[in-house]
């Protein structure tokens, strides 16, 4: 072997220790750098289920605040099983006035509407027109017409009413 000075093999001996620190120190930082990456995902993928979370629980809490509401707007919406009940409230609404009320059709095209046929005096006839309009369903109603009835024993009138409810969704 050829001899070296004392002071060129300190030196190379100093050169591999720094060289080893500095592939030391890369490493150590890589690895760093590496867990931090991967602590930052881990911590977005939290952020993003703690989103979720807080999203679903506000729709949670929405449904409880709106579940009075909901209810009380299901009252005023029929459907085909509640059908039978307004039916039967148009029936007790006539004879609650004294007048013969029939329902003649029921047409579901476009909408559901119904034809209700009136007998009674002309004041009844008008009262249950106006009874119509305060069933507690959204209605409209769309055609009305009035005469003179067919009975000439005593004077009685005749009222022939379409009626469309609006607020009618099939089950």
């Amino acid at each position: 072997m050829l001899p070296f000075p004392k002071t060129k093999v300190n030196l190379v001996i100093t050169g591999i220790i720094f060289i080893l620190m500095v592939v030391g120190y890369a490493g150590v930082f890589l690895f760093i750098k590496k867990n931090t990456i991967k602590a930052s995902g881990d911590l977005s993928q939290a952020e993003a289920q703690l989103e979720t979370v807080r999203i679903v629980s506000g729709q949670k809490r929405i449904a409880m605040e709106t579940a009075n509401d909901q209810e009380a707007i299901k009252k005023y919406i029929l459907t085909e099983e509640t059908l039978p009940s307004f039916f039967t409230l148009l029936e007790r609404q006539a004879q609650q006035i004294g007048v013969y009320a029939e329902i003649v059709t029921v047409d579901s095209n476009g909408g559901l509407f119904i034809d209700l046929e009136v007998d009674g005096s002309a004041d009844q006839v008008y009262h249950y027109l106006q009874l119509l309009e305060t069933v507690p369903v959204p209605i409209v109603v769309t055609r009305v017409s009035i005469t003179k009835g067919r009975n000439s024993e005593e004077i009685s009138w005749h009222g022939i009413f379409r009626v469309q409810i609006v607020g009618f969704t099939k089950s």
